[in-house]
């Protein structure tokens, strides 16, 4: 769908809230004091899984400054356990935030130490004396189902989480017609985000109204808070959340930061003081988030020019030792199947498995990351397979854009754009023809220059009644947002929302949307960043996560914006003596088309607001205007196949990456990337563009540097930035992005959410990566390309790496 042309939504404006953490003036959680506030340590686990024989915490409570002393004993007597998603057996875990009788992964909190300093708390968390009985541990999802595996929680009586099952289409037809049936087995590694701030909470209790305040970075605050309060005993009336100003990140990994918020809360409310806790780097790594691990067993059905008829997999999810978010992962994948291309005949069997690693959790393009990496394999595998170039193949199976929008064979419908159209103009930018001659000629010169391809679906706006595939009963759907847009009484323009910034650029981005509506300067509308459960604007699905901000915050705004537009033209007409028909909203007044008469905002609000008695009968005094958006989905539930439209926004990004690999020592050079999206309606092209290039960037991260490896033991062998480093402009290459951008068929502002898809590069470097190195038969099954992995790939080909 073309294009309209609008007068502020669209422009490179500048990101006016950069100012504040660029002079230093951002206010961060660790940047807010409440007088006499006390400071949380942890006592961490050494080992993988061990039954708790003993915890001695008297040298810690003798250190100078301790107030405190907590083990899991002590949070199983005052609190509950966590909420589950699942039915037994996994709906019987009891999860609490330490350990309680055993551990279960390495770095899981036992005991927690409470000082007058964080100095006094860290010292005394080290004089904690646990004596351990070492268990036999399971870190592999497959070995984890076997008989006789460890338990990771006895009291459930399986490592299984949950299984599920889609039958899509005709898929036996599909492999009786296949020419070629291709078996493979690929896998997808562990990483964790690395936002610049790490989790942290501060919780206040106030004794006169039995009240807690806990300022936290949750981005699914009213998701939470539900969780937090069934822990604590106590109603969600008398627990205020607020988030700073300014978060420094998330990338979805503070989202199971509630386990932290709920045992500082409970001290805090112990005490009656303040508590502080804020995760050191080292914590961060160990036993923050962890991504979706994942292993398939892929069977796929082609015709011999490359056309895939069927897929049958068997997929297992390795989520760590809690299944906190999880088993949400479980179905999240269907949002993207089957990515840009046109297959209807799918078998899936999935399982979510524990194992002795640490807790998984949403971390940006969640499971979907994980699932596209497995088509864009699948590409390359087939094309190596029929010999074929892995750019024909992709040609002849992408959807078509005469048949936008596409509802695929899991429930999906993707809302509009020209896949074949933005992958020409990839193979163009990047040169696709140019690179292949030269791959000749540096072969014989024994250089190895390889090119990978890579389509990336960023399914945005998530509909929770996908959580009912794995619990009809769990009383959640759809999904909401809310918006209050206001003039206040000086006649300013004031706008919230229930989403909070994480680097998102909302303030600057929201503006633009009311700007366009109320048809003023964006630099006259102040957006109140921030999170208030109290005092703020929220709807029961709040929060700034699965891309949809813009989608479902920006449309409440929109729409927010427009009854108040409508209630300023009443306003105006009564005391104008107007036909409201005749009037004009503009840059801060109301204006006659007719007669030329005028008033501003500034006169209007001061008699909305004060002057009530000059108001019209049944005028409602104040300028204000609240909306909630709620989104229809069209397969809004899943049907008996697990059919839904999971998401109400399917932006795409297609990658192409150019690499040369030495053979001898295993390094990868990128001598080229590109990226073309179609990230819909851009509210904000720098901003769009901003997201987009960090998504990439951090997908070639993850495929170069980031890996969560453990040791035999379970222990996990990362702990700081030297053995996990993040990347730095070394490493990442330039980066051309092109839009292709056509209006959203599902989003009343045509917007769609673009967050998460830049994630591409994972696919397509492994895919460039093998492409250089096939004259060696190397094959590349691993999404992680660390040159431990390549070397060993190498020799095994016979070369003398």
């Amino acid at each position: 769908m073309a294009l309209q042309e609008y007068k502020w939504m669209g422009k490179p404006l500048k990101v006016k809230e950069d100012v504040y953490p660029i002079t230093g003036k951002a206010t961060y959680l660790d940047d807010i004091d409440i007088p006499g506030t006390l400071y949380l340590a942890y006592v961490r686990s050494p080992v993988a899984h061990a039954r708790i024989k003993r915890i001695d915490t008297s040298k810690a409570l003798a250190h100078p400054g301790v107030v405190y002393c907590v083990t899991g004993e002590d949070v199983k007597k005052a609190l509950s356990p966590f909420m589950e998603i699942t039915e037994p057996p996994n709906g019987r875990i009891y999860d609490y935030p330490l350990a309680v009788d055993k551990v279960r992964y390495f770095g899981e909190p036992v005991a927690a130490i409470v000082a007058t300093s964080r100095y006094a708390a860290e010292d005394a968390a080290e004089l904690v004396e646990v004596e351990y009985e070492q268990l036999g541990c399971v870190l592999d999802a497959e070995e984890a189902l076997k008989p006789g595996a460890p338990l990771v929680h006895d009291e459930a009586g399986t490592n299984l989480v949950w299984r599920g099952v889609w039958d899509l289409g005709s898929v036996d037809t599909a492999f009786a017609q296949a020419d070629r049936v291709i078996k493979d087995k690929i896998y997808f590694h562990r990483y964790a985000p690395i936002p610049l701030e790490p989790s942290g909470v501060l919780a206040a209790y106030d004794e006169s109204q039995d009240s807690l305040t806990i300022y936290n970075m949750i981005p699914m605050p009213m998701f939470v808070i539900p969780m937090i309060c069934g822990a604590l005993r106590m109603p969600p009336s008398k627990v205020r959340m607020i988030h700073p100003p300014n978060i420094g990140g998330s990338f979805g990994g503070k989202i199971m930061s509630y386990t932290h918020a709920t045992l500082v809360a409970l001290l805090a409310k112990t005490l009656k003081k303040p508590v502080k806790y804020v995760e050191t780097r080292t914590e961060n790594i160990e036993s923050g988030t962890h991504s979706n691990e994942r292993t398939f067993h892929v069977e796929v059905a082609v015709k011999k020019d490359g056309t895939i008829l069927g897929l049958r997999a068997k997929i297992y999810d390795n989520c760590g030792a809690y299944p906190r978010y999880e088993p949400a992962g479980a179905v999240i994948w269907s949002q993207v199947t089957p990515g840009v291309y046109a297959v209807k005949n799918i078998s899936i069997e999935f399982a979510q498995v524990m194992t002795n690693k640490g807790p998984t959790s949403p971390v940006r393009g969640y499971s979907r990351l994980q699932h596209n990496f497995m088509w864009e394999k699948l590409m390359d595998i087939v094309a190596r397979e029929l010999g074929l170039d892995p750019a024909e193949v992709r040609l002849r199976n992408l959807i078509k854009a005469a048949d936008m929008p596409y509802t695929g064979p899991s429930g999906t419908i993707y809302d509009g754009g020209d896949y074949e159209r933005v992958f020409r103009k990839l193979l163009d930018a990047l040169e696709y023809t140019k690179w292949r001659k030269l791959q000749e000629e540096y072969r014989a010169k024994k250089r190895y220059i390889g090119i990978g391809f890579s389509a990336v679906i960023d399914s945005a706006a998530n509909n929770f009644g996908q959580v009912k595939i794995i619990n009809k009963y769990f009383p959640v759907s759809g999904n909401s947002e809310a918006a209050m847009v206001m003039i206040d009484q000086g006649g300013q323009v004031v706008a919230r929302t229930g989403t909070s910034d994480t680097g998102q650029s909302h303030a600057t981005t929201f503006a633009q949307i009311v700007a366009e509506e109320l048809d003023m300067d964006p630099s006259r509308i102040e957006f109140q960043r921030g999170f208030d459960s109290v005092s703020g604007v929220w709807a029961a699905h709040s929060g700034a996560y699965a891309s949809r901000s813009a989608v479902l915050a920006g449309t409440a705004l929109a729409l927010a914006a427009r009854k108040l537009k409508e209630k300023v033209v009443l306003l105006a007409a009564n005391l104008l003596k107007e036909d409201p028909a005749n009037l004009v909203v503009k840059d801060g007044k109301v204006v006659s088309s007719q007669s030329g008469k005028q008033i501003s905002f500034e006169e209007l609000a001061l008699i909305a607001w004060s002057d009530v008695l000059l108001l019209p009968e049944g005028f409602e005094p104040g300028l204000v205007s609240y909306y909630v958006y709620k989104p229809d989905f069209k397969n809004n539930l899943p049907d008996p196949k697990n059919r839904i439209n999971n998401t109400l926004t399917y932006s795409y990004t297609m990658h192409g990456t150019v690499v040369e690999v030495d053979a001898e020592t295993a390094q990868i050079k990128i001598l080229k990337h590109v990226a073309v999206s179609d990230p819909g309606v851009m509210i904000n092209p720098l901003v769009v563009e901003g997201q987009e290039a960090g998504a990439a960037i951090q997908g070639i991260e993850a495929a170069l540097l980031d890996n969560l490896e453990y040791d035999d033991n379970g222990v996990l062998l990362a702990s700081n930035f030297w053995l996990y480093p993040p990347i730095t402009t070394q490493e990442a290459p330039n980066l051309e992005i092109i839009h292709d951008a056509t209006r959203s068929t599902s989003s009343l502002t045509g917007v769609r959410g673009v967050g998460e898809g830049g994630g591409g590069p994972v696919g397509s470097l492994a895919n460039a990566v093998e492409d250089a190195l096939s004259p060696f038969g190397v094959k590349i099954r691993s999404s992680h390309l660390s040159s431990k992995y390549l070397y060993s790939l190498l020799k095994k080909s016979g070369v003398k790496a």
